[in-house]
């Protein structure tokens, strides 16, 4: 099985419950790997289109950003295990580029250049609130387990921020921008750390939890970084463009990969460069 990463975004790797790795792996698929050996599953393509991100909630539904053309866009709703999206989120859905859940199961979407904003629903798809106060094409979001929201805003390959929010909020309570260069992908681990993925200075760096300190910079072996993902061990997974796209396995504090994955199904650097 191999994987067109053109014309993806940050947001392409996600985990369900089970081990699952969903992975956007073209213009309209989202590929299924197994727990464990990462062997391929499956394909899903009904109701993809232009996918920017995906993310899975707590009871294995999974959600696809759709893009369509990079303006007005929807959310794909999938149940667990289903190829056929059971319903579909538009309401202010504006390049959607980033997609998140906080303990509630509440969805937030991160609407990109066209909008400046996240947009935060139900579960069952009602428009809560809208967030704007720093947000600058909000190409990732992530959430820790206190539901403070973190905001990668790249601001078209210019932005130097991560912005944070508290639960339930509207205005920015943080800004963080020490070792941040055009932040493409956010995740956090068990612990609380924040991890993002640095495209501009080719780096992965890391956070502590509450403090937003920074803890370490992993660029060895690194370049162009477009994508990362944390699974439930605090493994992470680094995926860069350069070379030959590629995503490096990296246990819990270190600062080189262990295994390397290279131009096959998992890597879904997310673009060009």
């Amino acid at each position: 099985m191999s994987l067109n990463t053109s014309g993806t975004d940050a947001g392409g790797l996600a985990f369900d419950n089970s081990g699952y790795l969903y992975a956007i792996s073209g213009y309209f698929d989202v590929a299924v790997f197994a727990p464990g050996s990462r062997s391929f599953v499956r394909t899903i393509t009904d109701g993809v289109f232009e996918p920017l991100a995906i993310a899975v909630d707590r009871s294995g539904n999974l959600y696809v950003a759709n893009g369509h053309n990079g303006y007005k866009g929807n959310i794909a709703v999938y149940p667990p295990g289903s190829g056929t999206p059971s319903r579909t989120i538009t309401e202010d859905i504006y390049d959607p580029e980033s997609l998140a859940f906080d303990s509630a199961g509440n969805l937030y979407v991160g609407n990109g250049l066209y909008a400046d904003e996240v947009t935060v629903y139900s579960p069952s798809g009602t428009l809560l609130r809208t967030i704007s106060d720093g947000v600058r094409d909000p190409q990732s979001i992530a959430l820790d387990a206190g539901d403070d929201l973190f905001v990668a805003n790249t601001e078209d390959g210019e932005g130097r921020t991560v912005t944070v929010y508290a639960p339930g909020k509207t205005q920015l309570v943080q800004t963080i921008t020490d070792g941040i260069d055009c932040p493409q992908t956010l995740a956090v681990d068990s612990a609380g750390r924040l991890y993002v993925a640095n495209n501009a200075n080719g780096t992965a760096t890391v956070y502590a939890a509450k403090t937003r300190k920074l803890l370490r910079t992993i660029s060895k072996k690194v370049r162009d970084p477009w994508g990362l993902a944390v699974d439930s061990a605090d493994t992470l997974y680094l995926a860069s463009f350069l070379p030959n796209a590629r995503i490096g396995i990296y246990p819990p504090g270190r600062l080189l990969p262990v295994h390397t994955i290279g131009t096959f199904a998992l890597t879904l650097a997310m673009g060009p460069p």
